[in-house]
């Protein structure tokens, strides 16, 4: 059960990078307020502005430092293609 968890743990910070490397190469990208998850405290995130790919960037960059809990309303959940 220990090696699946590394496996996995392992699996996720590959597909982080890879996610990083390429939104980086579209996006300009500058994070602001990372002292707020230094604690263990629950924390909701927004971004700034409503876009389709802003919640994938959100989950490849504070996805290194905290494990998410995606959120999105039922129009997200049934557009084809998402």
């Amino acid at each position: 059960m220990k090696l699946v968890f590394i496996l996995s743990s392992m699996l996720l910070r590959i597909l982080f990078f890879l996610a990083r490397c390429i939104l980086h190469l579209r996006y300009k990208i500058t994070l602001t307020g990372f002292d707020v998850f230094e604690n263990e405290n629950p924390v909701i995130v927004f971004p700034n502005h409503p876009a389709l790919v802003d919640p994938m960037i959100m989950i490849a960059e504070i996805g290194r430092k905290k494990i998410l809990s995606p959120v999105m309303t039922e129009t997200y959940i049934h557009t084809p293609g998402l």
